[in-house]
Parts: structure tokens; C-alpha cells; sequence
């Protein structure tokens, strides 16, 4: 055990001062980024910081909406507060769709707010959320993909 925690530890000392300099590195870059994006057209920044709350809103108010609809009465604030926790926790799994990591998020983050939350809850936010977004995506791709040029030309000069 010793062992494992010394090579551990003289690992960490020769890439911490690497690490330390890459993060800083990035750090840098998003402080110029932001400056940048700001100081070119201060207006469209601030539209876009508005149209973003007002998408976290809409996006996190499903929850909400979907709690009141089953008869719960829960503030409004806590769930956007759950609802940004669910975001991130979502965005961690490496699997696609998150191999149920948000749902059962959901149900642990939602149920000391809701006692007896039912699972019923979190498909229907899961089907309004993120498969009628798929559904509706699949659709409109399989409308448009076809009537789009090739992408590819045959190099067939026959």
C-alpha cells in the first residue's frame, strides 16, 4: 500500500508544476477570449448572456412544470438549483445518453424536495428533455439529407 502511494505522489511532483502551467495556460486564454468577445460588440454579448439564462429557464422550468403538473408544489429556485447540478453530473459519464446516470440523478437530487417522486416523473422529463429532441432532429435530418447535394463526388469518369 506504502508502495502505491509513493510512486503516486512522485508522479504528481514531476507533472503538478506541468499542470500548474497548462491550467494557467487555459485560465489565460479564456480571461483573453472573454475580453475579446466583450470588448468587439458589447450589445451581442449581452444578448447572448440573456438568451442563455432565459434558455437555462426554459430548460430547467421543465422540471418545475413537469413537478407541478404531477401535484407537487416545490420552489421554483431549488429545482433550477437541481437542474444545474443534473446538467453537470449528465455531462460526466463517457456512455451515450449517460447509461442513466442523469435519471437516477434526478431521482436522488429531486427526491428530499419530493417525497415519493415517481419514476414516472423522470421519463417524462427524460421524453420531453432529450428523446423529443432526438425524435424531432431524426426527422428533420431524414428530410433534409436527402434533397442536399452529395457530399462526396464519384471520381468515376467513365
Amino acid at each position: 500500500m506504502d508502495r502505491g502511494v509513493t510512486r503516486v505522489l512522485r508522479l504528481f511532483r514531476r507533472t503538478a508544476p506541468q499542470l500548474e502551467t497548462r491550467i494557467e495556460h487555459v485560465l489565460a486564454e479564456v480571461r483573453d477570449g472573454v475580453r475579446d468577445l466583450a470588448g468587439r460588440k458589447p450589445v451581442t454579448t449581452a444578448a447572448a448572456v440573456v438568451l442563455t439564462a432565459c434558455n437555462w429557464v426554459a430548460e430547467y422550468g421543465v422540471l418545475w412544470t413537469l413537478l407541478h403538473a404531477l401535484g407537487h408544489d416545490v420552489p421554483f429556485w431549488s429545482v433550477f438549483f437541481v437542474g444545474i447540478v443534473l446538467t453537470l453530473v449528465s455531462n460526466i459519464p463517457l456512455t451515450p445518453g449517460g447509461s442513466g446516470v442523469a435519471e437516477l440523478a434526478a431521482l436522488a437530487l429531486l427526491t428530499p424536495l419530493v417525497p415519493g417522486l415517481s419514476p414516472l416523473f423522470v421519463v417524462a422529463w427524460r421524453g420531453v428533455t432529450y428523446y423529443y429532441d432526438l425524435s424531432v432532429g431524426g426527422v428533420m435530418a431524414g428530410i433534409m439529407l436527402p434533397s442536399r447535394a452529395p457530399l462526396v463526388r464519384s471520381h468515376d469518369n467513365a
